[in-house]
């Protein structure tokens, strides 16, 4: 009986030690359980900021791409007004040379009418000179 008894008390002892073992076990598991729910958040967390991330990226990569689009619109633009001004300036040149050779040639013109004039008043003075003398012989002969 004692042998049984010995049996017994040998076997409550294993039985509590595995009683103890689990209650270390469940408290480890418990443990890295939490540790693991832990990690799990952490992770959903970065998942969540990655997405923010990927997300305002993408916003970003528009605007940048809506940016560039305008600057390259906005070149264009102003590469065809410069062309536009550049070719009005040369119309506008090739008009002003034109007036300019308009005016020489207009100059030239009064120039010519001026002499004219000039020569026309000088036979004018000599024809009322001859006129003078013509009527002064024709008075002396009356």
């Amino acid at each position: 009986l004692d042998s049984s008894e010995d049996t017994v008390k040998i076997k409550d002892s294993e039985i509590s030690l595995l009683k103890r073992d689990t209650e270390r076990l469940r408290s480890v598991e418990s443990s890295q359980k939490a540790i693991i729910r832990s990690m799990a958040e952490k992770i959903d967390t970065n998942n969540s900021s990655r997405a923010n991330a990927f997300s305002e990226l993408f916003c970003l990569q528009n605007e940048v791409q809506r940016m560039k689009s305008y600057q390259d619109k906005k070149e264009k633009n102003f590469a065809s007004e410069r062309h536009d001004f550049k070719t009005a300036l040369n119309e506008k040149t090739r008009l002003l040379e034109s007036f300019e050779n308009t005016i020489k040639i207009k100059d030239s013109e009064i120039d010519l009418l001026k002499k004219d004039i000039e020569m026309r008043n000088s036979e004018m003075s000599m024809l009322h000179a001859a006129e003078d003398s013509y009527r002064g012989i024709i008075h002396s002969l009356e």
